[in-house]
């Protein structure tokens, strides 16, 4: 990629967001690749302060939807991380001892992709979190000052396109139509943590630990295991 290259690429995105486009004016697969990047997602923080995988490399078993969908599932990593701080967070070499202590269960999830380092930007409004971006190779090494320089200047304008976006664009775990780069991945797991919270008479924070442990232990997608709590093909009560 020449500069020339990467700096079009962020004038014609200042402009989209100028003229009121939203996340689907740029594809994370293209973004990845001028940022020096194998993967490329964009996590949306809701009321809640729950994390909505919002925007990525989706297409297929892709690397970044898939880290993604391992942190959701274990509830750490360097996304959470940075949403929690409203810091930058950075590893590079997923495969250290000192990676595995700062995230024990994520670390040891990752060993069975290629994922080998990481970084997470948050996107902030002030001083509160809207979002995270978050950056993924297959490489181990430093993040060179230059290209996180780079992935500040797209965060910002990511930013925009993110307030751009209206509420009835994000398609609910499909990912279709005419936005097919925005989908909220999640949205069966907020429901079944709800469901699962007004059946058991447990805060939402247990219920939602509940389903992770449930996944974890069997070794499922948290969204899989949500779809059979809310069918009631799986009872989650301590007693079942």
């Amino acid at each position: 990629m020449s500069r020339d290259e990467f700096t079009r690429f962020l004038t014609r995105l200042r402009q989209a967001a100028a003229d009121g486009r939203d996340l689907s004016a740029v594809s994370a697969v293209s973004a990845a690749r001028l940022l020096h990047l194998h993967a490329l997602t964009l996590n949306l923080r809701g009321h809640s302060g729950a994390l909505e995988l919002l925007w990525g490399t989706l297409a297929g078993d892709s690397l970044g939807s898939a880290l993604e969908e391992l942190q959701y599932t274990l509830g750490e990593g360097p996304t959470l991380d940075a949403a929690r701080t409203g810091e930058t967070v950075t590893e590079t070499d997923l495969t250290t001892r000192a990676a595995a202590e700062r995230w024990p269960v994520f670390t040891a999830a990752t060993h069975g992709t290629s994922a080998r380092a990481v970084i997470a930007t948050p996107l902030l409004l002030g001083v509160a979190t809207a979002g995270v971006l978050t950056g993924y190779r297959i490489t181990t090494g430093l993040f060179p000052f230059d290209q996180r320089c780079d992935l500040d200047l797209f965060a910002r304008i990511a930013l925009h396109l993110l307030l751009n976006t209206p509420p009835q664009a994000v398609a609910a775990g499909t990912g279709t139509g005419p936005r097919p780069y925005l989908s909220l991945h999640h949205a069966k797991v907020h429901q079944a943590t709800g469901f699962l919270s007004s059946r058991l008479g447990i805060p939402l924070e247990d219920a939602l630990l509940r389903l992770r442990a449930h996944a974890f232990s069997d070794n499922r997608r948290l969204v899989d295991v949500a779809r059979d709590v809310i069918d009631e093909r799986l009872d989650l009560h301590p007693d079942a």
